[in-house]
Parts: C-alpha cells; structure tokens; sequence
C-alpha cells in the first residue's frame, strides 16, 4: 500500500479542492481528520516580494494553454 499525505479544504459549497487526478477505476481509501478550528494556525495572505510590487503585468488569460507556435516550437 503506498501513502499519500494531502492537507485541503472545502470552498463555499463544502467541495474537497486542489485534489490530485486518480487514475480511471483505481480503489483508495479516505481517512478524513478534522482539527479543531482553535488549534489551527492562522492562515497568511501571500503577497508578491518587494521588489516585484507594480511590476508585472498580466497580459490576457494565463490559464488556457499556448500554442506550439507561441513557444516557437514546429
């Protein structure tokens, strides 16, 4: 049996997110621990170094895929 440690939370709807992709048909058990919300550290806001606040710009959707000729790639 191989052990995957995965620490997640639910979104608004109570959905596991950020769950990694299972292969088709395969079997695995769950064992769900739940902390106690006093005990849990708090959570930190991620923000960009200083030296690279203002920047970077984002320049159309980051999130679909380039394209082979976008790259430079044949």
């Amino acid at each position: 049996m191989h052990a995957q440690r995965i620490t997640t939370s639910t979104d608004e709807s109570g959905r596991l997110v950020d769950m990694p992709t299972l292969q088709p048909k395969q079997r695995v058990e769950l064992i769900l621990l739940f902390p106690d919300q006093e005990n849990l550290p708090p959570l930190r806001k991620r923000s960009p170094p200083e030296q690279l606040k203002g920047m970077i710009i984002e320049k159309g959707d980051i999130f679909s895929s380039a394209t082979k000729d976008d790259w430079g790639i044949s």
